[in-house]
């Protein structure tokens, strides 16, 4: 024993060394381990931010949490490994900080990401220390690293000093231990008669198993070779009725009385068979054992054989139970399991029919109808959805939604789906296929407990009703273009009438222009209004009559220096050659109006209509709007209608002042000597009558008058006009009645 103390110890300590060296240089290997997996978790979640900032997938969130998960527990499980490594410590508190540093820009990024958008989230990455962070992150790294590959070096020396030491002391052990067993052996020998003797003293103790029989719960009957009863316990006492002192001497089957539960024959008690095969062997189901006085007790058993030190079968032991609780809450179990099991195919008849009839209205509903679970697959669909995205009678449950609308389609329902999987609900319009339009809704679903668990799939079509809104459209459009051209209809229509008003109020052609130039601008609601001439110089030029509306005046019109010769590029020009309504739809674009870009500070569109007098073309009217394409036809002809009238008006003025210089004319030929130029007789009588008669009714004093008269006769006597004679005495006669 002292030896064997010696050398356990002494082979402990050794291989205490050897497995201390060793979980020393496993330590190192798991704080390098934990090291390379916090390298590579970091990485990962750059990574996941990286890509969640770029593409905005929700799903590199979670990539995102899980790792950082895994990478807080590896810095705790790093901070246990290196706790007694005050160094190690130091640079793990140093890594701990730079790692939540990183950690709250990588947080903000994708707070900016998912709140503001890409742009935001790459602003802000490109302020913060992410270069400096990463380095100072390796770099804590690196130098864990390096130093626990120090320590690895070292402990890998003392883990090979320790097995040297190991495999020496166990050769050593080996020796001393053969010389032991040599020494034991020839001990064993010595031995072996006085174990035999024990052994016969062993056999001679069965009897103290009675004790243990006595304990044991089950009842237990022991029979010898013969099938006869030896032992019993208090058990089997209970059961059977009969005591041990009455039993012993007993065969088995006047004792042990079973009979089958069901059919009441006699069953086969199990110990013939253990005698005869030597191997255990149990009762029939549903065996039932009558006691002495009668009772029954159903019963399960085993029989076992008892064999002696030469392996022989000397007896069997019968262990049994009473199991009538036991079949009793069976048969309870049993009748409950039908009853549940009947209520379950009722309930499951009842549920498929309901399953059927939901499935049978559904189908009928005019809708696309399904069910999509968290990873956007089908769980149900009705028919008209199956017939509009699989019509190949294809099977849609289980598939993705990708997979069975397409690639193109699915770019359209993509962003309401994921919407609708993180609960809320979507509704739009869309093209699933040409000239098909349908209506989508999706709506999530929730559990008992308010988690998401997916969302239904609604779809209605409105092709008809997208082919009326066209066509509500399309008259809304004309319509609009109708209200727009009755607009300027009216407008033309406006200015026509004022026009024409203003023809009837004017005296004279200045007049007659500028007001009219007023009354397009005021009445019809233009932006400029200008009336040209043409000269007939040798450039050909144009100058302004009148204008109103133009910035600058008369003065910028005049610093235009336009002409209506052939080089003349303006539209008032071509109006004045051609004698038809020119229109210039945008000026600003038009290549004609170039040379004038710098002075045509608000007019963008204009018309010239030509001025007809006579069988010549004297002028144009140029009206002007601040917007292009403010023409139409039909207000053009009526614009060309009320140059036309201008024109008439200004002919009808000229032809007047004509008329009244010609009447002019002939009053002074008539009232005047063609040769000198004074009065004749006409004018003299004329003027002498209407002098007589303002005298008269002024009531002028008869001696003036008087003298008058006689002035007048000298006059009348000087020319020598015959007919102020008679007037003369005429008027004496009057004053003389006066």
């Amino acid at each position: 024993m002292l030896v064997v103390a010696g050398l356990t110890a002494a082979t402990w300590k050794v291989a205490h060394n050897a497995a201390d060296a060793a979980r020393w240089v496993s330590h190192t290997h798991a704080i390098l381990d934990s090291l390379n997996r916090i390298r590579s978790d970091t990485l990962q979640i750059e990574f996941s931010t990286q890509s969640y900032r770029l593409s905005g997938n929700p799903e590199h969130l979670v990539e995102r949490g899980e790792t950082i998960i895994q990478r807080e527990a590896r810095l705790e499980r790093l901070r246990e490994l290196t706790a007694d490594n005050p160094p190690q410590q130091t640079r793990w508190q140093q890594l701990r900080s730079v790692l939540d540093q990183r950690l709250a820009i990588s947080q903000r990024v994708v707070e900016l990401r998912s709140t503001e958008g890409a742009q935001a989230a790459t602003r802000y990455a490109s302020t913060v220390p992410l270069l400096e962070t990463r380095q100072r992150t390796y770099r804590l790294l690196r130098e864990m690293e390096d130093n626990e590959l120090h320590l690895l070096d070292a402990r890998n020396t003392d883990y090979e000093q320790a097995r040297h030491a190991l495999l020496s002391a166990g050769a050593g052990v080996a020796v001393l231990l053969s010389a032991l067993l040599i020494a034991t052996y020839l001990l064993l020998r010595r031995q072996l008669r006085a174990t035999e003797a024990g052994r016969q003293a062993l056999a001679e103790s069965k009897e103290n198993l009675a004790i243990t029989l006595h304990s044991i719960g089950d009842a237990v009957l022991v029979t010898d070779r013969a099938g006869r009863i030896t032992r019993m316990n208090p058990g089997a006492e209970r059961l059977t009725g009969w005591t041990q002192a009455r039993a012993l001497g007993h065969a088995i089957d006047e004792v042990f009385r079973i009979i089958h539960e069901k059919t009441r024959a006699p069953a086969e008690i199990p110990v013939a068979r253990v005698l005869a095969t030597g191997e255990v062997q149990g009762l029939d189901l549903h065996t039932t054992l009558i006691s002495r006085d009668g009772q029954e007790y159903p019963i399960a058993d085993s029989a076992a054989p008892i064999h002696d030190a030469q392996g022989r079968v000397t007896g069997v032991v019968l262990v049994f139970r009473d199991v009538g609780a036991e079949r009793e809450a069976q048969r309870l179990i049993h009748r409950q399991n039908e009853q549940l099991e009947q209520n379950v195919l009722e309930r499951s008849a009842q549920l498929r029919e309901s399953q059927a009839q939901l499935q049978g209205v559904i189908s009928g509903v005019p809708a696309l109808i399904a069910y999509l679970d968290m990873e956007q697959r089908y769980v149900y669909a009705n028919r008209l959805y199956r017939e509009r995205f699989a019509p190949q009678g294809m099977d849609i449950t289980g598939r993705t939604v990708r997979e069975v609308v397409g690639e193109e389609r699915y770019a359209l329902a993509q962003a309401p789906l994921s919407l609708a999987l993180q609960g809320e609900p979507q509704s739009f319009d869309w093209q699933p296929a040409p000239g098909t339009w349908q209506q989508s809704n999706y709506v999530p679903r929730r559990d008992e407990d308010g988690q998401l668990i997916g969302c239904y799939a609604l779809g209605t079509d409105i092709t008809e009703r997208k082919r009326h809104e066209g066509q509500i459209e399309t008259l809304n459009s004309e319509l609009e273009q109708r209200v727009r051209d009755l607009e300027h209809v009216s407008r033309a229509l406006r200015t026509l009438s004022a026009g024409n008003r203003t023809m009837l109020r004017a005296h004279d052609e200045p007049e007659l222009l500028d007001t009219m130039c007023r009354t397009i601008v005021n009445a019809g609601g233009y932006s400029v209004a200008v009336v040209w001439f043409r000269s007939d110089d040798a450039g050909q030029s144009l100058w302004p009559a009148a204008e109103y509306g133009y910035p600058g005046g008369m003065a910028a019109l005049r610093l235009l220096k336009t002409s209506w010769a052939q080089h003349g590029r303006g539209a008032v020009g071509t109006a004045i050659r051609s004698g038809q309504a020119v229109l210039v739809r945008d000026m600003h674009a038009d290549p004609n109006y170039a040379a004038w870009q710098a002075q045509l500070s608000g007019p963008a569109s204009g018309l010239a209509c030509p001025l007809h007098v006579g069988d010549a073309v004297i002028g144009a009217l140029a009206i002007c709007q601040n917007e292009a394409e403010a023409f139409d036809t039909d207000e053009i002809n009526l614009l060309s209608a009320l140059a036309d009238d201008l024109a008439f008006g200004m002919s009808t003025l000229r032809d007047r002042a004509e008329q009244q210089q010609t009447r002019q004319a002939i009053h002074h030929l008539t009232h005047h000597d063609p040769l000198t130029g004074l009065a004749n007789e006409t004018q003299f009588t004329e003027q002498l009558s209407a002098a007589v008669e303002e005298g008269l009714r002024g009531g002028a004093h008869f001696a003036m008058l008087q003298a008058n008269i006689e002035r007048l006769g000298e006059i009348n006597d000087a020319l020598g006009f015959s007919h102020g004679d008679q007037l003369l005495r005429d008027f004496a006669q009057r004053l003389e009645q006066a």
